[in-house]
């Protein structure tokens, strides 16, 4: 996981989850996972569109507490993105993940 400047403004956690071209990444269920992690019991919203088969380049939003966090992924490189316009809310993020994210390194 990293956090950066991001393309359009704000800044940007990345967690590269696979493979490039990997369609077995099961991306809906780590955002599923990174909303449990966050909320706390709180009430917390995850909004992606619809699944299709093959789909690719995935836009969204999770809301937690008053935190908002736009979403993107794609398979085709193999990568998940939350971003904010704060730094600081995504080192937030980051502190919350960071214990439950599983490091694989390459064989």
């Amino acid at each position: 996981m990293e956090i950066e400047a991001a393309q359009f403004g704000g800044w940007q956690l990345t967690l590269w989850a696979g493979e490039a071209c990997d369609y077995s990444i099961p991306f809906r269920a780590i955002l599923t996972e990174i909303v449990n992690v966050l909320r706390k019991g709180d009430m917390a919203e995850l909004k992606l569109p619809p699944f299709e088969d093959g789909e690719d380049f995935i836009e969204g939003i999770i809301r937690v507490r008053e935190i908002e966090l736009n979403i993107y992924y794609e398979y085709s490189l193999g990568y998940l993105a939350l971003m904010n316009e704060s730094r600081e809310v995504l080192e937030h993020v980051f502190s919350e993940l960071e214990p439950t994210v599983e490091l694989i390194s390459p064989l």
